[in-house]
Formats: C-alpha cells, structure tokens, sequence
C-alpha cells in the first residue's frame, strides 16, 4: 500500500479549548495510549514555559475579537505506519529515523513557507504508535485581522 500523508485540522474558538488541547500536546493531562518514557520534542516555537495561550493573544494582539471568532486552528500532521516503517507497518512505536528525519524537515519548511509567523508552536510527539506533528496556527488574514475563512 502507497503511504498516506495525514492532515487534521481543528478550529479551537474558545481559550478552554486551547487549554485542554495544549494540555494534551505538552503531556500535562494523562494520555493513556503515550508511552511516558519517551520525550516529544518542540520544533517550532522556544522551549520556553510560555503558555499557548499567551503565544496566541500575544500574536492577535489588541484587537476587538468576535464572540464566534477562531483564536487558533490545531493542525494534527503525519503519514501513514508504512511510511515511517516500511518494513514492519504493524509494529507500533518504532520508525525509519531517515524517514521521520525527512518527514519533520518537511513538515516544518511547509508550515513555515504557507503561514510563517502565524505558526506560534509545533511539536514532534514520538510518544504513541506513529510519529505526528501538533501545530497551532493563529487564523490572521493579510491585514492582521483574526480570520478563518
């Protein structure tokens, strides 16, 4: 089977959702099916202990926000088992070093090359069964308004 590149998108409209969803991404809240003993790793953003949040307002700044706005969108990014393992697609937790290698570096310079600075933070988890990538976008359109259409 032709390996398949996965692409999730999820719009967070409230501040508790990107909460819970930064306390899922940083292992703050227990994941059951994680592996504990493996550390994820930020590729995008400072190591620093700044909250997503605060990234997040920061980046939108003073203006007004609708009650229905989208504050960020959450991307979920990967490829199918047989990309990373193509020799054992069912053996979960394991991967081609080469090839996750290959998949971050895209991953990064496609993020980076389609929205730039609106990128405020992504991280590598290589704590579950396949290798993937949470990424958070904060929707500004050309103009520096809040935007997700």
């Amino acid at each position: 089977m032709m390996p398949l590149a996965v692409c999730r998108i999820q719009k967070i409209k409230d501040w508790g959702m990107l909460k819970g969803n930064e306390a899922h991404t940083t292992r703050e809240r227990e994941t059951p099916n994680a592996n504990s003993e493996i550390t994820n790793q930020r590729i995008i953003g400072e190591e620093d202990r700044i909250d997503l949040a605060t990234l997040v307002r920061d980046k939108i700044g003073s203006q007004k926000i609708r009650s229905n706005a989208v504050l960020a969108v959450e991307m979920l990014l990967s490829a199918s088992a047989s990309y990373f393992r193509p020799q054992a697609p069912h053996e979960a937790g394991i991967y081609n070093k080469q090839r996750l290698d290959n998949f971050v570096e895209a991953t990064v310079n496609w993020l980076q090359s389609s929205w730039g600075e609106r990128i405020v933070r992504a991280e590598l988890h290589l704590d579950e069964i396949t290798p993937h990538v949470h990424a958070y976008l904060v929707p500004l359109d050309e103009r520096g308004k809040l935007n997700c259409r």
